[in-house]
């Protein structure tokens, strides 16, 4: 009887856990305690390539450059409600190192369009950090 009772007390337990942990919203999480008037931070979740190494990064990129970021060209932040579906920018960079150009005539000196994984919400004072690792936030 004793035994029973232990069984069926764990099961409700986990069974409570397993409620409370799938309960949580992690479509965006505010990674600042921000005060009035500053900025928000929130981690988006993202699909993202993952690579273990600089080499796989290397061999699967057709273009690797190195540039001065000169100006925002359109910042897109997609919603349902409040929830963020996805969030970035396109900016304008001038290169000025060319490592890897597998595909274009990209030289120093261009002036290419990039997109960003990260928006800057004007409306809510908050910035949207489409990564995967918390860790890459700096």
């Amino acid at each position: 009887m004793n035994k029973r009772k232990f069984i069926n007390i764990f099961v409700v337990l986990m069974v409570m856990l397993m409620l409370v942990g799938c309960s949580e919203d992690n479509s965006s999480k505010n990674t600042s305690d921000a005060g009035e008037g500053e900025i928000l931070h929130y981690d988006v979740d993202a699909k993202t390539d993952s690579y273990v190494s600089l080499d796989e990064v290397e061999n699967a990129a057709d273009i690797i450059i190195k540039g001065v970021r000169l100006e925002n060209e359109e910042t897109v932040i997609k919603k349902s409600g409040e929830n963020v579906l996805s969030s970035y920018t396109f900016s304008k960079i001038k290169v000025t190192s060319v490592y890897k150009n597998s595909t274009s005539q990209i030289v120093e000196g261009d002036i290419v369009t990039i997109l960003e994984n990260e928006a800057y919400d004007e409306e809510a004072q908050a910035v949207y950090d489409d990564l995967m690792d918390a860790q890459a936030t700096a």
